[in-house]
């Protein structure tokens, strides 16, 4: 007997409360102010069928809902959600348009739900890609056989044909298999069905080796077809090695590092790192505009802090002469920045910022650890003719001491960023740069500003692998919706030409 997969998880948030019956009736009800979304598992989850390479919810979530209700929750966006810590698209399902033989995503529900089962299916709102209209939709049914329709509703007639229902689909967000992944506690749907957690030791060819692995209790349930009886193995083991064709969630972030502007010494672009020749009094220092030779910038808390010495051989007296010390607004590739020295803590021998930053590069055995002198912030000694420098001991820690405002040896200049963010108010209608908390690079004209997310016209999305892809960033085809939860910083760009 031929089986299929249905996992239990998640649940339908209603203004922060969890529906206790499914599907919600009447979804056309639904004031403006009330806020949708799928969230956490409660009670026995949410059911759903696995289809390969996303989730459908078994049965329809809410009926009731019309095409304006739908375009209204933007319930018709894919967008990313968490569930229960794990990050998926959301959308509806997706198929061929009417006049097209293609059935995508129905037929592959269609075959694993079984039509004799669908003798009372409501009518489902599905998405047709790269075809977008406000006063268009399309819906499917089955019972004995799947059919399609399109319909047209012009303005206020967008309220009509509200006897559809929202039934989504879920597609796991899942990053590339690579090394990167070592060491980083993953969750793993086997295509057999079981659940694995634990943290990644080692992949090969064949198979991930786990640490702490484990199957938990009723991982899955395997049904009949068309009987859908359920069976529920339970496996359990501590460690183990799991085979790679598997759907595999990163659980836990790398550091996020990031690449922009150029280092300038007296008007000309020069390499990080540059040694000052002893002949060199006052030069002009400054970041400027990425020229090729980009700085690497480790991101701390909300800071960017180069990830390397810039400049060594470098004097207090000359950070003060190009006021590199104290807070002051720059510009790098029109986005604007404040630049600042890293800054002590309270106490006199608290490193402050430079800790952290030390806690943000990892260990020395994976990236060069600061020159010998690192000069910090002078505040509380402005008028002292010594100035504070985090000094490298023999050990390889570091401790605060005191040096002439005109040394030069070993010291170096690690600066420090913080983009200026306007109100989020005063960028509607502005071309903004965002940066998320995963590190995508996302740019575009902010045309609506909402509770949950900005949607961008012309936008872009940047990421490290060339993908385009971010967890926090969604396409509907018109525009591009970016979570609020996950904007590390939003900038506008300046109006001066590029």
């Amino acid at each position: 007997m031929e089986y299929i997969l249905i996992r239990h998880f998640g649940a339908l948030y209603i203004n922060g409360d969890p529906a206790t019956e499914y599907p919600v009736l009447n979804g056309e009800w639904f004031a403006p102010s009330e806020h949708l979304r799928l969230g956490n598992t409660h009670g026995n989850g949410l059911p759903w069928i696995d289809i390969g390479h996303a989730y459908i919810s078994v049965n329809p979530l809410i009926t009731g809902i019309s095409l304006e209700c739908l375009w209204r929750k933007k319930l018709h966006l894919a967008k990313k959600v968490l569930i229960d810590g794990l990050a998926y698209q959301m959308r509806l399902i997706r198929a061929g348009a009417v006049s097209d033989s293609d059935l995508g995503e129905i037929g592959m529900f269609v075959d694993a739900y079984g039509n004799g089962s669908a003798k009372d299916y409501p009518k489902v709102w599905y998405d047709v890609p790269n075809s977008v209209s406000v006063d268009e939709g399309n819906y499917f049914q089955f019972s004995g056989r799947v059919a399609r329709e399109n319909v047209v509703l012009d303005g206020a007639m967008a309220s009509e044909f509200c006897g559809m229902a929202w039934q989504p689909i879920l597609e796991p967000i899942q990053p590339a298999l690579d090394d990167k992944l070592q060491g980083k506690k993953l969750s793993i749907w086997t295509t057999a069905g079981d659940f694995v957690s634990g943290n990644l030791l080692e992949l090969n060819d064949y198979d991930l080796v786990l640490e702490g692995g484990i199957f938990p209790e009723h991982s899955r349930e395997q049904y009949s077809k068309h009987q859908f009886q359920a069976k529920a193995p339970a496996f359990h083991n501590p460690v183990g090695a799991f085979r790679r064709k598997a759907d595999y969630r990163n659980e836990k972030m790398a550091p996020i590092s990031r690449s922009f502007g150029t280092l300038y010494i007296d008007g000309r672009p020069a390499e990080p790192g540059v040694q000052l020749p002893q002949s060199a009094e006052n030069p002009k220092i400054e970041i400027g505009n990425s020229d090729g030779r980009f700085i690497h910038w480790v991101v701390v808390g909300g800071l960017l802090v180069s990830r390397y010495d810039l400049v060594v051989g470098i004097s207090w007296n000359a950070l003060v002469h190009n006021a590199l010390i104290e807070s002051r607004e720059i510009t790098i590739d029109r986005l604007p920045y404040r630049i600042r020295l890293l800054r002590r803590g309270e106490d006199v021998e608290d490193l402050g910022e430079f800790k952290q930053y030390l806690r943000a590069l990892g260990s020395p055995d994976n990236t060069a650890a600061p020159r010998k002198r690192v000069w910090l912030d002078d505040l509380g000694m402005e008028g002292d003719p010594f100035k504070p420098a985090a000094v490298r001991l023999r050990d390889g820690q570091y401790e605060m001491r005191v040096l002439n405002a005109g040394d030069r040896k070993n010291a170096s200049w690690i600066p420090v960023l913080e983009p200026v963010q306007p109100e989020l108010s005063d960028a509607q209608g502005e071309k903004i740069a965002i940066w998320t908390n995963t590190g995508e690079f996302v740019t575009g004209d902010l045309v609506e500003i909402n509770d949950y997310d900005l949607l961008l016209s012309s936008g872009l999305c940047l990421s490290d692998d060339g993908s385009g892809h971010s967890p926090w960033v969604s396409n509907s085809g018109f525009c591009m919706a970016v979570d609020r939860k996950g904007i590390w910083s939003l900038q506008t760009y300046s109006k001066e030409a590029v």
